[in-house]
């Protein structure tokens, strides 16, 4: 992974997504979508259909793999802020 993460405009995105499906039958390598039940948890006073989801880090951070969570069923993310000092220049200080 390279230190600079660049953004993909929205239509690249979903171009890739569909294009993906549409000839491989997943999404960013994911082969089954998650399919909801009836039975749901409550959490922060709403409700969610699963309580796992990838955990904050510069590689969940990107869309593709956000879109690849929720395809597999993720419903929980926890994301973070971008810092533009990280590792050792973050000790450093």
């Amino acid at each position: 992974m390279s230190e600079l993460m660049t953004p993909i405009p929205f239509r690249e995105l979903m171009t890739w997504v569909t294009a993906e499906y549409q000839k491989e039958g997943t999404v960013f390598g994911v082969h089954k979508p998650y399919k909801a039940g009836v039975k749901t948890l409550p959490i922060f006073g709403e409700k969610i259909e699963t309580p796992f989801g990838p955990a904050a880090g510069p590689n969940t951070q990107l869309a593709q793999n956000i879109i690849a969570s929720y395809f597999a069923g993720a419903r929980f993310f926890e994301l973070k802020t971008v810092q533009k000092m990280d590792g050792a220049d973050l000790a450093a200080c």
